[in-house]
């Protein structure tokens, strides 16, 4: 929705053939993502895995999904007046076999879940990025927001589980945690009261 309204909104961008080819791709991925979300949600108790797994570079996965959160980490939090500053750590990774939508809507829903958390302080930093340790690639999302107590921390990740009031479904987190485990992965977070959360 953003890339279009951002088409919409400034009709002379469409006179750039390259920014408008270059949105029509990030639309037609979100698109695609959508519908996996979709599928996947119907099946959310009565998940087996039979989507076929794929060589991901997570390095290119991550620059490709911040692009693609823009409009919510950039231009909707400016609006609230909210500055969010996103620094991308790239490291010498080896490819993983995966799905390529689940990984993708898994960073994006920790890229959102971070936003939710910097915004109350009006300003923060989103650190994202793959390394590797102990022969284990990890996948490392990490904000200077508003950070978990103990009961938030206890249940984030529990299904229809949330502390946005009226605004969150709780079911972002419990997604992401589903995909990593259907890829043979598992999910650390720490977390600081008022100094922030990593999800690892």
């Amino acid at each position: 929705i953003g890339y279009s309204e951002l088409l919409l909104s400034g009709p002379t961008s469409l006179d750039d053939r390259e920014l408008v080819l270059d949105y029509l791709r990030r639309i037609r991925t979100v698109a695609g993502d959508a519908a996996d979300v979709v599928r996947r949600m119907r099946s959310f108790y009565r998940y087996s895995h039979t989507t076929e797994l794929q060589p991901i570079d997570l390095n290119e996965m991550i620059d490709d999904v911040v692009k693609l959160t823009q409009p919510k980490w950039k231009d909707e939090a400016l609006a609230h007046g909210v500055s969010v500053d996103v620094i991308i750590d790239n490291a010498d990774v080896p490819g993983i076999l995966g799905n390529g939508a689940e990984l993708r809507e898994l960073l994006t829903n920790l890229i959102f879940n971070a936003v939710d958390a910097i915004t109350p302080k009006a300003a923060g930093v989103l650190r994202i990025g793959a390394e590797v340790e102990n022969d284990f690639v990890v996948l490392k999302v990490a904000d200077t927001g508003i950070g978990m107590d103990e009961k938030t921390h206890s249940q984030c990740l529990k299904p229809f589980f949330t502390t946005k009031m009226g605004s969150g479904t709780g079911l972002g987190l419990s997604i992401a945690y589903g995909i990593v485990q259907q890829h043979g992965g598992s999910m650390e977070i720490k977390s600081t009261l008022g100094e922030g959360t990593t999800f690892m």
